[in-house]
């Protein structure tokens, strides 16, 4: 089914759920309305788990960061056999994950004014580590490699501000 034309009758359910979904697509708005019209009145939008634009923007400038990237990268697709993928598979990988590949993300103010512009009327963004993170705005509530990911970010850009530092994002949004 695609995403963009969904068959449902408009104001016909409670809950649209997205989990890693809006990474995948270039162009976020026409889901986003897709969603507002099939929705109840009161009814939620829920998407979960796509990367947070400062977390990466903060990376992608750090040296020693991308140095490190780079090593794990090249020991671990070189263990796998992926060093020398064809072109025809990179341009696959960089189509399906396309906001990891040609953006830094997504930046919570440009998704809470889209939602505001669809239709919806109260808009949550939220970054976050993992769902134990919503345990409180802590490192300390994240298994071990969030924790170790969000205090690399956080020393490598002397940021120590949890809500940029955290790599996804959260939307909730009610029509």
């Amino acid at each position: 089914t695609n995403v963009e034309n969904l068959p449902l009758q408009s104001n016909s359910v409670d809950v649209v759920t997205g989990f890693s979904v809006l990474h995948h697509l270039a162009y976020q708005r026409k889901v986003f309305q897709e969603a507002y019209r099939i929705l109840k009145p009161g009814g939620y939008l829920y998407t979960d788990n796509d990367p947070n634009y400062y977390a990466k923007k903060i990376l992608q400038k750090n040296r020693v960061y991308n140095m490190l990237r780079n090593l794990y990268q090249r020991i671990f697709e070189k263990k796998e056999g992926k060093l020398n993928q064809i072109d025809v598979e990179k341009k696959t990988r960089e189509m399906a994950e396309y906001h990891q590949f040609h953006t830094l993300g997504f930046h919570p103010k440009d998704l809470s004014k889209t939602l505001t512009e669809v239709g919806f009327r109260e808009v949550k963004v939220i970054p976050h580590g993992n769902s134990k993170s919503f345990l409180g705005n802590s490192y300390l509530n994240c298994p071990w490699y969030f924790q170790l990911y969000m205090v690399l970010v956080a020393l490598l850009s002397f940021d120590f501000n949890y809500q940029r530092v955290s790599p996804q994002l959260l939307i909730l949004a009610k029509k």
